[in-house]
């Protein structure tokens, strides 16, 4: 008998196109099974990719979705350790310069959240894992 093998989360939005942007990490390249960035910061995120957007208190406007997708990219590399801790901080600025570009009047007041309360979710253990069902 087949085992089946997945991951129980909860994810709010998928992308139905693969979708490129820059993670604001300079230097360093890696690669999964969705994503590839480039030395240059360029992210690549292939179709399918899922993500679960600002985390709860915050609303989740349209204007706070691509901001939301880049920032739980960075923050999944990180806790894959494809890149290191000290990469949050430009990951969260890039987060800030993006939601100032799609109109998010929040945008301050959701920076000041992640830079000072998301630490938390760097933690590898916070990587849903694999499970497998008989």
């Amino acid at each position: 008998m087949s085992k089946v093998y997945h991951k129980h989360v909860n994810y709010k939005y998928t992308l139905t196109r693969d979708f490129i942007d820059n993670l604001g990490v300079y230097g360093y390249e890696c690669e999964t099974e969705f994503i590839r960035l480039q030395k240059d910061g360029t992210v690549f995120i292939k179709k399918n990719y899922s993500w679960d957007g600002c985390t709860r208190p915050a609303l989740n406007p349209k204007s706070t979705r691509r901001g939301g997708l880049i920032h739980d990219v960075g923050y999944q590399l990180i806790r894959l350790r494809l890149l290191p801790k000290s990469c949050k901080d430009a990951i969260d600025k890039r987060f800030l310069t993006i939601l100032k570009e799609d109109k998010f009047i929040g945008a301050g007041l959701y920076y000041f959240a992640v830079d000072k309360f998301a630490a938390f979710a760097l933690n590898p253990k916070e990587e849903p894992k694999e499970e497998i069902a008989p």
